[in-house]
């Protein structure tokens, strides 16, 4: 993992040639200077050229709350959705008088409730995860005959690196009043995630779409959609899975967000009947804005999966504690710490208990948010450390993650 460091130092490095993007105003004058241009270019119908002026200046003091404010609505005017939403919800914890924060929350409410397309696209260079984890052992010991031998597992060495590349679009469109007084939103959502390796052994494919109704208040969104999600691995078509979604979040003026999602279906295993059953999934949690420029948040999330074997469902919970921050220097940093339990319902043939394991880990994620590459995208790396352990030891093992590549930020 010797290039993870020689990457940070590049994000820090860019700094200095930073394409697209203006470098920290020295001096009050031009703060105030800075910031009056990328109001007048929102003014002249220019939101997009408001926002490098507007990073610049937060690269300076994150805690600047009318200057987060204005790049919220900057992003807003300029149509993605995505990233104003982020921004009036960390903007909810400034010293805001009663009459912004109820505007603010206003602005989220009609970024989810307004006719809008909204989309993304990212893409990196990724650690292979087989490649990053050390197995405590290769030795399995298994039951043939009635007797329990040891066998070694065959692993084959993955490629280092693959291709990893996210997109996603959502189409929404208002189609009038709701019940109990809100406005409702018809809309229409893909998502596709894509990593390519050098092997096709460590290819995969996931294709997600969705169409349902959106149900917005002045301080709640309510959503329904059934869902239908393509999944192949290794060149093979592996699974489909049919969901019906529900999901909710309620915002307070004080930047406190509680949310929620539950979603349940059938999981159809292709070349696998055995494999095939009824899917169960949701979570819930809470996150907060602090000081006009972090979130913190606690999310507990869960799994169940009725297999026609016994061996394939299982049971699946976790809990992870995130957060993310604005420092100085027009860094984004966003760590999170996780632990899940996975237990399956029976044991596999010639095992002799059911599969189980406990895992513990923690990510970090760094964005240079005030460089954009292409007017559009900001350079990030990711890291991520954890430790599974199985009930069969030759499932147990460390895992390392890295990750680089560009996020869309405008």
């Amino acid at each position: 993992m010797c290039a993870a460091p020689i990457l940070l130092a590049v994000l820090v490095a860019l700094g200095a040639g930073r394409a697209g993007a203006q470098p920290a105003p020295p001096d009050p004058l031009v703060i105030e200077a800075t910031f009056q241009d990328s109001l007048a270019a929102m003014e002249a119908g220019a939101p997009r050229a408001a926002v490098p002026g507007l990073r610049a200046i937060l690269a300076g003091d994150p805690q600047l709350v009318r200057v987060r404010l204005e790049l919220a609505r900057a992003y807003f005017l300029d149509g993605d959705f995505e990233q104003a939403r982020q921004e009036f919800l960390i903007v909810l914890s400034g010293d805001l008088p009663s009459p912004v924060r109820a505007a603010v929350l206003d602005f989220i409410r009609r970024i989810d409730a307004q006719k809008a397309f909204i989309w993304g696209f990212d893409f990196g260079i990724e650690v292979n995860p087989d490649a990053g984890r050390d197995y405590d052992t290769d030795i399995v010991e298994l039951e043939v005959l009635g007797q329990r031998l040891p066998f070694v597992l065959d692993r084959v060495d993955p490629p280092l690196l693959r291709a990893v590349v996210t997109g996603t679009a959502e189409f929404q469109k208002p189609v009038g009043a709701g019940p109990a007084g809100s406005a409702m939103t018809a809309f229409a959502s893909g998502r596709a995630d894509l990593k390519e390796a050098a092997s096709t052994a460590h290819d995969e494919q996931i294709l997600t779409l969705r169409s349902g109704l959106r149900f917005t208040w002045p301080q709640l969104t309510v959503s329904v959609a059934p869902a239908l999600r393509v999944r192949r691995y290794a060149g093979e078509h592996l699974d489909d899975r049919v969901l019906l979604e529900a999901s909710g979040e309620y915002r307070t003026g004080a930047g406190l967000s509680v949310f929620g999602r539950i979603a349940g279906g059938w999981l159809e295993a292709n070349g696998y009947s055995e494999g095939s059953g009824e899917a169960l999934s949701g979570g819930f949690g809470a996150r907060r804005s602090l000081g006009g420029r972090s979130l913190v948040g606690v999310a507990v999330s869960g799994k169940y999966f009725d297999a026609r074997s016994a061996a394939a469902g299982y049971r699946d919970i976790g809990v992870e504690a995130f957060g993310s921050t604005e420092i100085m220097g027009g860094f984004t940093i966003a760590p999170s710490i996780y632990v899940r339990r996975f237990e399956a319902f029976g044991a596999a043939p010639l095992f002799d208990d059911p599969r189980a394991a406990t895992e513990f880990g923690a990510d970090l994620d760094v964005l240079r948010n005030d460089v954009l590459i292409w007017g559009r995208y900001s350079p990030f790396v990711a890291f991520g450390l954890s430790r599974r352990e199985s009930v069969i030891d030759a499932f147990s093992y460390t895992e390392r993650r890295f990750l680089f590549g560009l996020r869309r930020s405008l």
